[in-house]
């Protein structure tokens, strides 16, 4: 419990911003403007890469990844 001779604490401009608008600041709205999908993909989903066998799965690349695979 703060005492009354104890000053107020100053918030920093973070914290300011995230009180003015917590929806923006904690990322529950995106940034960028784009709006969430009104209705699901059609179709079935894809396979995982990690679920492909090595005939479909795509070579590695960057760094680390071997000249043979």
């Amino acid at each position: 419990m703060r005492q009354r001779d104890e000053p107020e604490l100053e918030l920093t401009p973070q914290e300011l911003a995230l009180l003015e608008n917590p929806g923006e600041v904690r990322g529950y709205t995106p940034y960028d403007g784009v709006p969430e999908p009104t209705e699901a993909p059609g179709g079935p989903a894809s396979p995982s890469p990690a679920g492909a066998s090595d005939e479909e799965r795509p070579p590695a690349t960057g760094p680390g990844a071997s000249p043979d695979s």
